[in-house]
């Protein structure tokens, strides 16, 4: 697979919830300057990367960056919660990829984003939230639900 390069400031949107979905704030993600981009050591050596939430960015992106993980998470038919990486080069979004079940460490950026929001999740309120995404993986027979109606 080829793909063009997209060079601009790296954005990441956490989405909670089922039927009504929340948006979390924006988190812009700006590796150290020996990495060209946020790849694996910058994302997990410590002191590697910033994270800066909410992302200094205006009120017009901050709202469209929301919505367009939004929707990610309902194309992907995601339940509990989602996080959707984007570009932002000029004023365009580049939707990167949608993490289904990302991480809920304390260093993790759906839980910095939720707390900046005034939600905070213990580790049982996580698992409580993986378990139907767990149970579903699990099952042998595959299962078809039916998308949330938007």
């Amino acid at each position: 697979m080829v793909e063009t390069y997209i060079q601009g400031t790296e954005l990441t949107v956490g989405v909670i919830g089922n039927r009504d979905l929340k948006a979390l704030p924006v988190i812009e993600i700006i590796p150290d300057t020996q990495y060209e981009f946020f790849n694996y050591h910058a994302k997990y050596l410590p002191g590697a990367s910033r994270e800066i939430c909410p992302a200094r960015i205006d009120e017009a992106l901050t709202e469209k960056a929301q919505v367009y993980a939004k929707m990610a998470h309902r194309a992907l038919f995601c339940e509990g919660y989602s996080r959707t990486d984007m570009m932002l080069k000029g004023r365009e979004l580049y939707i990167l990829e949608t993490n289904t079940i990302p991480g809920m460490t304390e260093t993790s950026l759906l839980p910095l984003a939720a707390k900046t929001a005034g939600i905070s999740f213990s580790r049982k309120q996580a698992q409580t939230i993986l378990t139907p995404t767990i149970l579903f993986l699990s099952l042998e027979t595959p299962v078809f639900f039916p998308p949330n109606p938007l």
